[in-house]
């Protein structure tokens, strides 16, 4: 998993924050960070900046604090630590991308 200590500064606003995000997708595929989705084409457009550990977490929007996401697990992850995400991504109950069998 790619990280942007040095490709990214600081973001300030939403303008600055599209840049960027379609800076590092050139940079490093469209590719979501945590499930490894492709993003490419239409779908790029729902490619989102997520922050690893979460601002309300204490977070910053420092590169090194940022991840590219598809719009599915930047939503599911919403303010859980990595460690709380991945572990919920990869549970075979809770997954973004299966029903839960009944």
């Amino acid at each position: 998993m790619p990280r942007f200590e040095n490709k990214v500064r600081c973001i300030h606003n939403a303008k600055q924050r599209q840049h960027t995000v379609q800076r590092l997708a050139a940079m490093y595929g469209y590719i979501c960070w945590y499930c490894g989705a492709d993003i490419s084409g239409t779908a790029a457009l729902k490619l989102r900046l997520d922050h690893i550990v979460p601002r309300s977490k204490g977070g910053t929007n420092e590169g090194s604090n940022l991840a590219l996401a598809c719009e599915v697990c930047d939503g599911a992850k919403a303010n859980m630590s990595l460690h709380q995400f991945l572990e919920w991504l990869h549970s075979p109950k809770k997954s973004v991308y299966r029903v839960e069998e009944k």
